[in-house]
């Protein structure tokens, strides 16, 4: 009869610490969807859907390697190995 004790106990510890972990897992969760609301209402704010953000992200570092080009195009060639 103990040894069916020892595995009861040791079964409702177990749940215990499953039951404890959820709450946790619950309340990381929830903490990250807050979070993930205040990055998005701060990329919104930049005029950014939050939804095209990798398109804006390629689109804005297509636009600052053409930039960075002609700005390279008006230094004077005896300047260039400054670069």
């Amino acid at each position: 009869m103990s040894e069916y004790a020892g595995k009861i106990n040791s079964l409702k510890a177990a749940l215990e610490k499953a039951k404890m972990d959820k709450v946790k897992a619950e309340q990381n969760k929830e903490n990250l969807d807050k979070r993930l609301e205040e990055i998005e209402t701060e990329i919104k704010a930049l005029g950014v859907d939050p939804a095209q953000l990798e398109e804006t992200i390629t689109n804005l570092d297509t636009e600052i390697q053409a930039d960075l080009l002609s700005v390279e195009q008006l230094i004077p060639a005896q300047y260039k190995q400054v670069i």
